[in-house]
């Protein structure tokens, strides 16, 4: 392993660190004295693995003065013969002589010049630097830097990039990689009249205007890595911003504007942007919500001038409906489920069923085993009955996971029930036709029991049996799979509306018991 000795300059510094082995044993504090012997000094080593500069000032005991005899070689191979009554020669010139064993350090004194030399040897023949001092005599420190020296292969800042206001102070972190490599950074600002940067990565914002802050590593693997900085005038930030609503209530299809107050008025910014915590429920625009479909959402408005002040306003997106005046009280969607329009005929779903399909049979009902005769849900009749143990006993779908309006559209909204959809018959009706996407859709007209309006307009449906819908009237589940006082029931069929024009074209509403509960039919939502 080679061992390098290095020359001092006699001067006073600071203490960083560095990856090397003392070998001339000394204790040091710290504060960065180090003490060998009867020496004390401040030390400085400037980078890992390169060239060390140690620095040292101080006072040497003649104490341990012995006399020496024999040859040493300097790293230039130059010879000091040492005599013992006749001193030192050096290129020619006679010295006198002072060696300390304990340190290994050997003194050339020049008695003419006033001058001193100061050599260290570990041994004979090592290599050496010789420092001349006027009047003074220095030390020397020996380090092994021969360990493998690893290099700064990247570093990575805490931000990349950052916006200050004046005389605002921000701290950037620089991660140094490999953990082995020389930690020590330099930190430097490109335009110092805009920020400065101190040697912990603080960035102080001057004045208005745009810098890059420079982090470079120091141990001459020129790696460095950079930072833009923008300092803005100090701003009026936005303290507060206050909605017109902070809860919204809306039917499908319909919109509504919320407005934004902005607190101070003399904000520099006041501008706000707008977000939906779910767009497929409801969309804002410039403050204008529009319901999308059933659900709820959160519309928040958040100030852009960076204050992070923000308000919110909670909406729930419901389903028309409309009061018919009825004795019951009963409230009626405006339309079917899957509709868009009240004309509009929707989706078909078999009874007890909450999502639509192609093909309505037996073969395809979710509560059978194929047939009319093997019913595994909603029976009361044991000669039917497919499931296990007795029929369950059920004979409606309210409250229960086969309530498709109260799946689709939430629990406010039921399927009715038949006394429901026979006490449409305490108010005026009309079969009548309406235009909806450019067709004439045929249907029945419901009137307000005492004002007359609004009106309730239920389509020509049809009913889908396997693939094929036939549409002579319109058909309409309700949640009921018998009559009430039923004691012999069909349990294959349940209940439902049946709205048609007779031979006189006047509208007729019956509620009946015959159509198989695999077929495929309309539902009208009422609420509870």
């Amino acid at each position: 392993m080679k061992k390098t000795i290095f020359s001092l300059v006699v001067l006073f510094c600071t203490m960083t660190s560095v990856n090397a082995q003392q070998l001339l044993k000394g204790d040091m504090n710290d504060d960065g004295d180090l003490t060998i012997g009867d020496v004390t000094a401040l030390v400085e080593m400037i980078k890992n693995g390169e060239r060390v500069h140690i620095d040292l000032n101080m006072g040497l005991t003649e104490a341990d003065n012995t006399k020496l005899y024999g040859t040493w070689e300097t790293a230039d191979h130059e010879s000091i013969v040492i005599f013992e009554e006749t001193g030192a020669v050096y290129n020619n010139k006679k010295y006198s002589y002072q060696y300390y064993p304990n340190l290994q350090k050997l003194v050339l004194s020049d008695t003419e010049s006033g001058l001193t030399k100061v050599m260290l040897f570990v041994e004979k023949k090592s290599d050496t630097e010789i420092s001349i001092f006027d009047n003074k005599i220095a030390d020397f420190v020996l380090y092994d830097l021969s360990p493998e020296v690893v290099k700064v292969e990247s570093i990575t800042l805490s931000q990349t990039s950052l916006e200050l206001t004046v005389d605002d102070t921000e701290t950037i972190v620089a991660t140094v990689l490999p953990e082995k490599a020389h930690q020590k950074v330099n930190w430097s600002s490109s335009d110092e009249t805009v920020a400065t940067v101190d040697e912990n990565g603080v960035v102080t914002a001057v004045a208005i205007g745009t810098t890059t802050i420079i982090c470079s590593a120091t141990d001459g693997s020129e790696v460095s890595e950079t930072i833009q900085v923008k300092v803005i005038p100090n701003a009026n930030l936005v303290t507060e911003i206050t909605l017109s609503q902070t809860s919204l209530v809306l039917f499908v299809g319909r919109k509504e504007t919320i407005e934004a107050t902005v607190t101070p008025e003399d904000a520099d910014n006041k501008e706000v942007i707008w977000e939906s915590s779910d767009e497929d429920i409801v969309t804002v625009r410039d403050g204008e919500v529009t319901a999308v479909t059933y659900g709820t959402a959160t519309i928040t408005c958040t100030a852009t001038d960076g204050s992070g002040v923000k308000a919110t306003c909670d909406v729930l997106v419901d389903h028309k409906y409309v009061d018919l005046a009825l004795t019951s009280g009963t409230l009626w969607a405006t339309m079917n489920i899957g509709a868009e329009d009240p004309a509009d005929i929707g989706s078909h779903f078999a009874w007890g069923e909450t999502e639509p399909k192609t093909t309505y049979n037996w073969s395809t009902y979710a509560y059978c085993n194929g047939t009319n005769n093997t019913i595994t849900k909603y029976c009361t009749d044991a000669n039917v009955w497919a499931g296990s143990d007795e029929p369950d006993g059920l004979t409606r779908l309210r409250n229960t996971e086969g309530d498709a309006a109260a799946q689709l559209w939430g629990d406010e909204w039921c399927m009715p029930t038949t006394s429901q959809l026979a006490e449409l018959n305490q108010l005026r009706k009309e079969y009548t036709s309406v235009q909806y996407n450019g067709q004439t859709v045929y249907g029945v007209r419901f009137y307000n029991r005492v004002y007359g309006s609004p009106t309730l307009f239920l389509p020509i449906t049809g009913i889908v049996k396997n693939e094929t819908v036939t549409y002579d009237k319109g058909y309409y589940w309700s949640t009921n799979l018998m009559a009430e006082g039923s004691t012999n029931p069909d349990n294959s069929k349940a209940g439902a509306l049946v709205v048609y024009a007779n031979s006189s074209n006047q509208a007729v509403l019956s509620v009946v018991y015959t159509q198989n509960r695999c077929y495929g039919m309309a539902i009208r939502p009422v609420r509870r």
